[in-house]
């Protein structure tokens, strides 16, 4: 199907659809956790004032923040012995992961730091390092990962 010109929250409407034909149970879960969590959101804008309507911004911080509970919570369950559970996180990630942009591999995060090493200057700090790293990233970057390699790079 052709996703690339509907709006995220709309995309998630389609595959909703496409897992209740399906009798997916797994992907109907998770996709209605999501739609829940988003609405969520609206509904806290709401009370602050704020446009109700959610950007395409928004809507990824949302599904971040859900894969970010997906994950923790696999980490947990492994730690834990039970890896039954962890394997379902892993698979509710990793439908949560198609509604997000693609994830930066470790060279381009680095690469993206030396840039802003070097912009700043030699004496960067690492939280102003950080703040222009996570900027430039756009959210194609997992916090802890730009975090590691920052720490890597100004050690260096």
């Amino acid at each position: 199907m052709a996703y690339n010109l509907l709006h995220m929250f709309d995309k998630i409407n389609v595959q909703l659809k496409e897992a209740l034909i399906a009798k997916d149970e797994l992907q109907i879960t998770v996709l209605r956790s999501l739609l829940a969590a988003l609405h969520n959101k609206e509904i806290e804008r709401k009370g602050t004032g704020e446009e109700k309507k959610l950007e395409e911004k928004d809507i990824q911080d949302v599904l971040r923040k859900e894969a970010k509970k997906r994950s923790d919570a696999m980490k947990l369950y492994k730690d834990a012995g039970r890896n039954e559970l962890a394997e379902k996180e892993q698979a509710e990630k990793k439908i949560i992961d198609a509604f997000l942009p693609a994830q930066m591999n470790d060279h381009e995060v680095e690469e993206l730091v030396k840039r802003v090493v070097s912009e700043l200057g030699e004496g960067a700090e690492f939280g102003a390092v950080m703040k222009v790293a996570m900027q430039k990233a756009e959210g194609m970057a997992d916090g802890s990962v730009v975090s590691a390699v920052v720490k890597k790079v100004l050690a260096s």
